[in-house]
């Protein structure tokens, strides 16, 4: 037992991504090293805090869309996925990919996480031109990834 919570350890130590537990109140009950690193956030200065607050809310639908997230991980118990600005301990936003899903326990129930960071796409770079149509439905996960990609593609032709 003691080796394998030692295997257990080092994998969660080692990863590339931040890996966190959260409560039934979105509040950080663990986490990984690794968040001092990415978001320079001390480990004791993190615990405790919701992930809702770790968001970087540049308007009110970065908010609304967590919510939504949060929201259909409660209803339907699947993983989930979204990208989404987190803040970092001096107030700016680094883009992430985040992964949720409940882990059930012999008393209850947490959920896992894993924050990853997320890699410039270097086709953005060398596309001279491209046309694209989006239909999407009146959902705000949808208008999130269309407005993230619209904003990447204007950093190329606007300052």
């Amino acid at each position: 037992m003691e080796k394998s919570e030692k295997k257990y350890r080092d994998l969660v130590e080692n990863s590339l991504d931040i890996i966190f537990s959260l409560d039934e109140n979105w509040r950080i009950t663990s986490i990984n090293q690794l968040v001092t690193q990415i978001l320079r956030y001390p480990i004791d200065e993190i615990l405790n805090k919701s992930i809702i607050d770790l968001t970087f809310k540049s308007n009110s639908a970065v908010g609304e869309i967590l919510e939504e997230k949060l929201a259909e991980l409660s209803a339907t118990n699947n993983v989930i996925t979204f990208n989404c600005d987190l803040v970092t301990k001096f107030g700016e936003p680094k883009e992430m990919h985040i992964k949720l899903r409940y882990i059930h326990q012999d008393n209850g129930y947490s959920i896992f996480g894993s924050a990853s960071t997320i890699e410039e796409d270097i086709l953005l770079r060398i596309c001279h031109s491209e046309s694209q149509i989006y239909k999407i439905n009146n959902y705000l996960s949808h208008i999130d990834i269309v407005s993230q990609r619209l904003a990447n593609y204007a950093n190329k032709y606007c300052d």
